[in-house]
């Protein structure tokens, strides 16, 4: 699984890292967890917060029995797990592991258009379908080929030399079987990409005679 796509896989190695020092720690010791021995976390302050935030959950559901932080936060430092707190905390790796699995089913699933919420970021040259995105090219065809379809309603006809206008920024000498071909083309390579990226049989765009029309 990839851990960049699974907010649960962090959390997943954490712990890993807790249940394997656990098991080389004497009877009375300590388990000391630092940032850097967990790979799949950036390392910054916001993954420190991660830590200290699952570490806070842990102890609520009684699979540590308390923490502390040692050189500025960057540490933690657990209490050696009795079998007891030590089950609980594979229950808890477990339950991250089937919601790691659901979130991937889920993100898998083909989505039908016409159900999700769909927006474009101009500045990250992204299209996005509820959770999921589909970045673009920047500063291409597609992504000015977006710019000027976005700026009109959905099913609203917009005349191909409009776009063209757009990814050419302003060209007003229009050769109209030579660029309305390149419009053509960007429509076609941009519906193909979004059917691939976000899993889906539905086409956002479609030409018609000399307009092009956003579906959704």
């Amino acid at each position: 699984m990839n851990i960049s796509e699974s907010p649960y896989q962090r959390l997943i190695d954490i712990i890993d890292t807790i249940l394997i020092k656990n098991e080389t720690t004497k009877r009375g010791g300590e388990i000391s967890l630092h940032i850097l021995e967990i790979p799949s976390l950036p390392q910054n302050g916001l993954s420190i917060k991660m830590i200290e935030d699952l570490l806070v959950t842990l102890k609520k559901k009684g699979a540590i029995r308390t923490f502390e932080f040692q050189n500025g936060g960057t540490q933690h430092v657990i209490p050696k797990l009795d079998r007891i707190t030590e089950k609980k905390l594979l229950a808890e790796r477990q339950r991250l592991f089937d919601l790691s699995k659901i979130d991937a089913l889920e993100t898998n699933q083909p989505v039908s258009l016409k159900d999700e919420r769909i927006n474009f970021d101009d500045e990250e040259a992204t299209i996005h379908v509820g959770k999921r995105k589909c970045s673009l090219p920047p500063f291409k065809n597609e992504h000015f080929f977006c710019r000027a379809m976005f700026s009109y309603r959905p099913n609203e006809p917009v005349d191909w030399s409009a776009v063209y206008r757009q990814m050419t920024g302003g060209q007003e000498d229009i050769a109209e079987a030579k660029y309305k071909r390149t419009v053509q083309d960007t429509m076609y390579a941009l519906n193909n990409r979004i059917k691939e990226v976000i899993n889906t049989k539905d086409t956002l765009f479609t030409w018609e005679n000399r307009t092009i029309k956003r579906n959704f």
